[in-house]
C-alpha cells in the first residue's frame, strides 16, 4: 500500500476523531448554553423587587422563603407581575368573553338549607273527652278529616249522673244551695251558658252537647252512635291548621348559625314560584348522636290552609349578621381538586392576570367569603377564567423549571453534568458532511496525547 495513502488516512481518522470529541463537547457543554444570550442576559438582569405569599399579598419578605401556610413566596417584579402571570392580549379577551368584578366588602346573605316536613301545631290539638259517664245518643262529628268551626256540635251525651246533678241543681236553688250544685255540674262537663239555660228552663236536659272549642278539623275518631264512653275514652280530637309548624333538621356544623326567631322560607317543587314565610320557633336540646343534626321547630301562617301536615319541602333559614365580610361573585370561584387550593384568576393589568390561591369561608349562590388570598378593590375574572387559570398553570410549572417568557429558552447554567458519563456513547454513525468547522478555533486543544502513527516508514 502507498505510503502517502497511509498517511492521509491516518491523518483523516485522526482529524475525524478530533472533531468528534470537539463536537460532543460542544453539544454537551454548549446544551445549557441558551439559544438567545441577550433573552438570558435580560432575563436574569430582571430582579424581583420582593416575595409575596400566594394566599396573602400583603405577606412580603426580600428573598425566597415559606408563607405562614407553608407555601412558597412568589417573586413579583418591577411591572407588578409575578412568574405565575400570564399575558392575554383585549383580541383574546374579548373573543372568550373575559369578563371581571371588582373585591368588595358587604353583607353575605347567610343562608342555612335543609328539608322539613310539615306537621301539625301540638297545641292547636285538642282531645276531646267526657266528664262524665254515659251513652252517644247523637255523633254529629262522624267522619274523620271533616272540617269543624268554633261552637259546631260534635256529639250528645245522655248520662244518668248528668241528669242528677241537674235535678240537684234545681233542687238547691230554691234551697239557697246554688253554689255547690253548679259547681258539680260544671265539673261533669256543662258549660255556664248550659248551665244558665237550664236554670231559665227550669227543666232537667237528658242530654249534655258537646261543641268544638277552635276551628280545625276531625281526627282520631273512635266512636260511634249508641257507643258507651266513660271519661277516660278519648272520643274524638280536633285539630287547628292555622298556623302548622315545620320540622326540619340542620348540620350540627350549622347549629351556631340558628337561633329563635331567624325568619325561614319554605318552598315545594310541586308548588314552583310560590314561598311561604315563617320564623324559627325552637331548637331542640338534644343532638341526634348517629345522623349529627339538631331538629328544628319552624311556624308557618297558613290562613288559606294550602300547607297541610305530610308535606315535604325546602328549608331555608336566613341568620340575619352585621358583618360586611371580603366577597367575590360566586362565578369566580374555581374550586381546587385533590390538593390543589380553591383559587380566583386576579386580573393585575389591563392585558395581565394571574391564578391566586384563595381561603374561602362561608358559599352562597350569589357570592363567596374570602378569608385570605385577596384585597379590597382588586378585579377577579367571572368569566373566561378557566382558560386564563389552565395558562397560569402551565407558566408556572415552567417558572419552576427557570423558563422565563421574555427569553422562551431554558437555562440550564445551574445544572451540573460533570457526574455524566459519555463513555458508552457511540458517536461513529454521526454524520458531520453538512457541518461547516472553518469558522471553529482548535488552537486550544491539546493533541499531544493523540497516537498519529509513524508516517515516516510504511507499514507493510
Amino acid at each position: 500500500m502507498n505510503t502517502r495513502t497511509i498517511a492521509i488516512g491516518a491523518l483523516a481518522l485522526a482529524l475525524a476523531l478530533a472533531l468528534g470529541l470537539a463536537l460532543g463537547w460542544v453539544l454537551f457543554r454548549g446544551h445549557g448554553m441558551p439559544a438567545e444570550t441577550g433573552a438570558v442576559e435580560d432575563a436574569g438582569a430582571r430582579e424581583p423587587l420582593y416575595w409575596v405569599a400566594p394566599m396573602d399579598p400583603d405577606y412580603r419578605r426580600d428573598g425566597p422563603g415559606k408563607s405562614p401556610m407553608g407555601m412558597d413566596l412568589v417573586p413579583v417584579y418591577e411591572d407588578g407581575a409575578a412568574d405565575v402571570g400570564v399575558r392575554v392580549s383585549p383580541d383574546v379577551q374579548h373573543n372568550f368573553g373575559v369578563r371581571t368584578a371588582p373585591v368588595r366588602r358587604g353583607p353575605l346573605e347567610d343562608t342555612v338549607r335543609t328539608l322539613g316536613s310539615v306537621t301539625l301545631a301540638e297545641p292547636l290539638v285538642e282531645h276531646v273527652h267526657t266528664r262524665t259517664s254515659g251513652w252517644i245518643e247523637r255523633l254529629a262529628a262522624d267522619v274523620e278529616g271533616d272540617p269543624v268551626a268554633e261552637g259546631d256540635l260534635l256529639l250528645e251525651l245522655y248520662s244518668p249522673e248528668l241528669a242528677r246533678a241537674q235535678e240537684e241543681f234545681l233542687l238547691a236553688r230554691e234551697a239557697g244551695l246554688r253554689r255547690a250544685s253548679r259547681d258539680r255540674l260544671r265539673s261533669l262537663g256543662m258549660t255556664s251558658s248550659q248551665i244558665e239555660a237550664l236554670g231559665v228552663r227550669g227543666v232537667v236536659s237528658e242530654r249534655i252537647e258537646l261543641r268544638a272549642r277552635r276551628d280545625g278539623f276531625v281526627m282520631d275518631l273512635s266512636v260511634r252512635e249508641g257507643m258507651y264512653v266513660e271519661p277516660r275514652t278519648e272520643v274524638l280530637a280536633v285539630a287547628g291548621l292555622d298556623p302548622v309548624w315545620v320540622l326540619a333538621e340542620v348540620f350540627e356544623r350549622d347549629v351556631p348559625r340558628v337561633a329563635a326567631g331567624q325568619r325561614a322560607e319554605l318552598a315545594f317543587d310541586f308548588l314552583p314560584g310560590r314561598t311561604f314565610e315563617g320564623e324559627v320557633d325552637y331548637l331542640y336540646p338534644m343532638l341526634d348522636v348517629e345522623r349529627r343534626n339538631l331538629r328544628v321547630r319552624l311556624v308557618f301562617e297558613n290562613a288559606d290552609l294550602a300547607l297541610r301536615p305530610g308535606m315535604f319541602g325546602n328549608v331555608r333559614i336566613r341568620a340575619s349578621t352585621d358583618e360586611r365580610p371580603l366577597t367575590v361573585p360566586a362565578a369566580a370561584l374555581i374550586r381546587g381538586t385533590g390538593d390543589a387550593p380553591d383559587r380566583v384568576v386576579v386580573r393585575l393589568a389591563d392585558d395581565r392576570f394571574r391564578s391566586r390561591a384563595v381561603r374561602v369561608g362561608r358559599v352562597e349562590p350569589e357570592r363567596v367569603e374570602i378569608l385570605a388570598g385577596l384585597r379590597e378593590g382588586e378585579s377577579v375574572v367571572v368569566s373566561g377564567q378557566f382558560l386564563i387559570d389552565s395558562e397560569s398553570d402551565v407558566d408556572a410549572e415552567l417558572a419552576r423549571m427557570g423558563a422565563r417568557e421574555a427569553g422562551g429558552a431554558m437555562d440550564h447554567s445551574m445544572m451540573d453534568h460533570s457526574e455524566m458519563d459519555h463513555s458508552e456513547m457511540d458517536h461513529s454513525e454521526m454524520d458531520h458532511s453538512g457541518m461547516d468547522h472553518s469558522g471553529m478555533d482548535h488552537s486550544g486543544m491539546d493533541h499531544s496525547g493523540m497516537d498519529h502513527g509513524d508516517s515516516s516508514e510504511p507499514r507493510r
